[in-house]
């Protein structure tokens, strides 16, 4: 047997394996249905409130402050973009999401939008 195919076949194992253990672990869609507090409805069945909820920074509010100004020789120019900027709006109403469902469904994390 070449080697190709003895790593492909170890990795097919090793892949079985992990879905026997993990086979509650799956990635689900669902709706952001509330903001305060956070609520997701996944798969038209369920929601999900916040408290089981893991957020990464793909779905977190990013605000970026930019403010600067610019000189020159005859002065400067004033401050410019004195509000900050939203770099990652922060999740909203009917936004759809995928989630992925861990540790046998006791915990969601909120991967990104769709």
């Amino acid at each position: 047997m070449s080697d190709i195919k003895r790593l492909v076949n170890s990795l097919k194992r090793m892949n079985n394996n992990l879905n026997e253990r993990n086979m509650n672990d799956k990635i689900i869609f669902g709706e952001v249905i509330e903001i305060n507090p956070l609520k997701v409805k996944v798969d038209n069945r369920f929601i999900i409130d916040e408290d089981f909820l893991i957020l990464t920074t793909n779905v977190k509010e990013k605000k970026l402050n930019l403010q600067h100004l610019h000189t020159y020789s005859g002065g400067n120019t004033g401050n410019s973009l004195n509000d900050e900027v939203v770099v990652i709006p922060a999740l909203g109403v009917g936004e759809k999401v995928i989630v992925f469902r861990i540790k046998g469904g006791q915990e969601f994390i909120i991967f990104d939008r769709l």
